[in-house]
């Protein structure tokens, strides 16, 4: 999840800046993994915000909990409303695919002259005519991706790939394509063809150059380029719900080579085994 940080309004917003207190804190929206039918996706979300005079203003009606929620690819759009810091969405599932977006927000249901006493400092003593749909709080962005299949994500395969780049002259990693790519050129892509098809070198290849794509694609995972690709929504996905990560942070670059190991189911212990198994191989030859 990510906050809205990155407009502006010309009032102070809740969750932008600092603009309002007290901040939002790290659980101002929760979301678990959605229930799963085979007609639908039913999401749960939560609300968090702890300012008196907002909490106020939606008491006697002028402002109200809102949700956004929209699918890219569908072009599937939804604005819900609610009176209560709770949203229980139920969306077909033949409306939706790949990644879905939930920014939430608590907007004006009629229009008031707007003042808080705990605006920043910089606005203290002021007031703003706000309008229906005008923003007070801005929480942070919860997002899913509908194409993953969770029994798969332990898979590499399942949002990684190889492909071939004939004019390249050294490896490199593609972060844009819905897969993390590991872009060979024609050379190498043919020597790993033939590995690949013939020998069990998987090991090998996983504690080398798909360690390797792995640390880059999580190193760039913050990246709002990459945003909804359904590699960074498999990643994040795996590393928010499994307990094998807790205390560890995927933003902290000290991490990302444990996370890796852990995602990967330690490659470096299966390349001893298989490089053991393989001198055994041909000590019996």
């Amino acid at each position: 999840m990510k906050l809205s940080n990155n407009i502006s309004f010309p009032y102070p917003v809740l969750g932008i800046n600092d603009d309002v207190y007290p901040l939002l804190g790290v659980d101002n929206i929760l979301m678990p993994e959605p229930v799963v039918n085979a007609m639908s996706f039913v999401f749960s979300v939560d609300l968090k915000q702890d300012n008196a005079t907002i909490t106020n203003l939606i008491e006697v009606g002028l402002a109200e909990y809102t949700c956004e929620i929209d699918c890219p690819k569908t072009f599937y759009r939804r604005c819900l409303h609610s009176a209560k810091p709770h949203f229980d969405i139920e969306i077909n599932r033949k409306d939706v695919a790949g990644h879905i977006d939930f920014k939430c927000y608590v907007s004006v249901k009629k229009p008031f002259l707007y003042t808080n006493p705990q605006f920043h400092e910089d606005y203290q003593g002021c007031s703003f005519e706000l309008e229906c749909g005008d923003i007070l709080v801005a929480f942070s962005e919860a997002s899913y991706n509908v194409s993953l299949k969770y029994d798969k994500l332990y898979v590499a395969g399942s949002f990684m790939q190889v492909s071939e780049d004939s004019k390249a002259e050294r490896t490199w990693f593609n972060l844009e394509d819905e897969k993390v790519t590991i872009m060979f050129p024609h050379e190498l892509f043919e020597q790993y063809k033939t590995l690949n098809d013939e020998l069990n070198y998987m090991e090998i290849i996983h504690s080398s150059v798909v360690f390797n794509a792995l640390v880059y694609a999580i190193n760039n995972i913050g990246n709002e380029q990459y945003s909804g690709r359904m590699w960074c929504d498999a990643i994040n996905t795996r590393f928010r719900t499994e307990q094998q990560f807790a205390g560890l942070d995927i933003e902290n670059p000290q991490d990302v080579y444990e996370i890796v190991q852990i995602m990967l189911g330690d490659p470096y212990k299966r390349l001893f085994e298989r490089l053991q198994n393989m001198k055994q191989e041909n000590e019996e030859e």
